[in-house]
């Protein structure tokens, strides 16, 4: 079967307006023949699901341009690639600076001079409003090369100013092609990192801490596009250092330039959002509870989009039940819980199993802390039985698993503790990448496993010793350790588990703020009295 000519493929791709807007411009080109036969070969192509050589011989028998066929297509071809440049050159920007380069030079080699110059005025400002440094840099070159057709001796200042421009332009591209290439690098070893938190990065990075630092003298005049990559490179290599806190300052940074961003570099709404989303959890996980909360309002206005509405709100409820457990407000967690539960069911038909599972788990962990076993249950079943799920949510189920036999312990379920450990080993051990990253877990299930009928004094002890307060607190706090600290301590001063998790979480808050020596758990300048780089030297 002989292959399509490349026009053909091109045609199948094309949408109804960019079809529409090919047979109006087709009208207006010089082309070999009349644009009529043009249209019909365009037409009878768009008609066809395979190319059929044979097909268009029998339509167009007669026809002159059947003799040089190849050629034909191939201007068909040309015309189409010319007709989609202009059609979309209108709605992007890149697309027009390149046509507005090309209609500089048009000018220039007709010695149109005066034109020539006004038009690069427009240009310029046009580019540097979008930080277009490639095509200011060409710009540069028909600068140089109109004033030197113009220029009398006292204008050769003016050409050496131009000359300076030109090279710095140059320089800050050469610097943001850089910094695009270290920030991939980090971002691939970043979501490695997140999936394997144990792993040892020190030889990758090895190269590209030097060059960072080499880039940091260009940061302050740096385009803004610069800065945003910068900050994202030094956010995801303080991760992968296990500096933590220092990546979450970054993030911050990061998250806040985005947000002031010019009009004409702004990303989308879900761009952004995902973002902010993605710095709260980050915030959340490390217990930097006014930090998360700050940016709450500012997820609520990048969600008013329509389209956006139903996942920014399931978010909306997620933040704001994490922000009352990690602060230990349990009782205003119960009014939170009520309101939520009228608007459960549209939330969780609008949205993926990622959030879905979000929410279940706040609610399991809700009533698992209040002692409402058996609900608690029913939604970590909630949690087992959604599909579709990818290790990012797996991740989620190990704390579930976790709740899962503490809850049937406390229910005295006690023959059920074997099975339910096997399954919550059998799932660590999927998850995991080396054999550190949850070992007490793993370590606390089998003890659990070894349980019969019947629980005796002293083999509640082995789980409680191990869990008692000196154990669970980390920089960052690890959750699962934090949980199962949680119900040791219950158990072990005969309180409620809601009353444990209240003293759990001003623990940590106080910890953190002593460690961090900060008296608010956010980097805004507002919240926190101290001073960032402080802050960041005493850690």
């Amino acid at each position: 079967m002989p292959r399509p000519p490349l026009c053909f493929d091109l045609i199948k791709s094309l949408e109804r307006a960019e079809k529409a807007h090919f047979r109006r411009h087709l009208s207006y080109q010089p082309s070999k023949g009349e644009p009529a036969i043009y249209v019909k070969l365009f037409d009878e192509l768009d008609k066809m699901k395979e190319y059929d050589a044979e097909r268009l011989k029998r339509k167009f028998k007669g026809e002159k341009f059947l003799k040089h066929l190849s050629a034909s297509l191939s201007y068909l071809y040309s015309s189409l690639l010319n007709s989609l440049v202009d059609y979309h050159a209108k709605k992007d920007d890149e697309l027009r600076a390149d046509e507005m380069i090309g209609e500089i030079r048009v000018l220039f080699q007709k010695q149109l001079y005066d034109q020539c110059a006004r038009q690069i005025r427009s240009a310029r400002k046009f580019f540097e409003e979008r930080e277009y440094h490639r095509h200011l840099y060409v710009l540069g070159a028909y600068e140089y090369n109109l004033i030197v057709r113009q220029m009398q001796q006292d204008e050769i200042d003016e050409l050496k100013q131009i000359t300076k421009k030109r090279r710095g332009y140059l320089r800050k591209l050469d610097d943001e092609l850089l910094i695009f290439e270290l920030c991939d690098q980090l971002t691939r070893y970043h979501r490695e990192k997140q999936l394997n938190p144990n792993r040892d990065f020190t030889k990758e990075i090895t190269n590209i801490t030097p060059q960072l630092k080499e880039l940091e003298a260009g940061r302050e005049a740096g385009s803004t596009t610069f800065k945003l990559f910068y900050t994202q490179a030094y956010e995801h290599l303080y991760y992968i250092e296990n500096q933590l806190i220092k990546s979450i300052h970054s993030a911050h940074c990061y998250v806040r330039l985005r947000r002031n961003l010019p009009q004409h570099l702004q990303y989308s709404n879900r761009a952004d959002l995902m973002v902010t989303i993605n710095h709260m959890i980050k915030a959340a996980e490390m217990w930097f509870v006014d930090e998360a909360e700050y940016w709450l309002p500012e997820s609520e206005i990048l969600a008013k989009n329509r389209a956006l509405k139903y996942w920014g709100d399931l978010l909306n409820w997620h933040f704001r039940f994490q922000l009352l457990l990690l602060r230990g407000q349990i009782d205003e967690l119960t009014d939170l819980v009520g309101e939520l539960m009228n608007t459960l069911d549209i939330l969780q038909k609008k949205n993926t199993a990622y959030y879905r599972v979000l929410l279940f788990e706040d609610l399991a962990l809700y009533h698992f802390l209040t002692d409402n076993f058996e609900e608690s249950l029913e939604w970590i079943n909630r949690i087992f039985e959604e599909k579709d799920t990818d290790n990012w949510v797996r991740r989620l189920t190990i704390n579930s698993h976790l709740m899962e036999i503490m809850a049937h312990f406390n229910l005295g379920n006690y023959q059920l503790i074997p099975s339910l450990c096997r399954s919550f080993e059998r799932a660590a051990r999927n998850l995991e990448h080396d054999d550190n990253e949850f070992v007490e877990e793993i370590k606390w299930a089998r003890k659990m496993k070894r349980l019969k009928n019947y629980i005796l004094p002293r083999q509640m002890n082995d789980f409680i010793e191990p869990l008692l307060r000196d154990s669970y607190f980390a920089i960052p706090p690890n959750y699962r350790i934090v949980l199962m600290s949680v119900w040791a301590q219950a158990h072990h001063k005969n309180i409620s588990l809601s009353k444990s998790w209240t003293q759990h979480a001003e623990d940590i808050i106080t910890e953190m703020k002593s460690t961090t020596g900060m008296d608010s758990l956010c980097f805004e300048e507002k919240a926190a009295k101290n001073p960032m780089d402080e802050v960041l030297v005493k850690i």
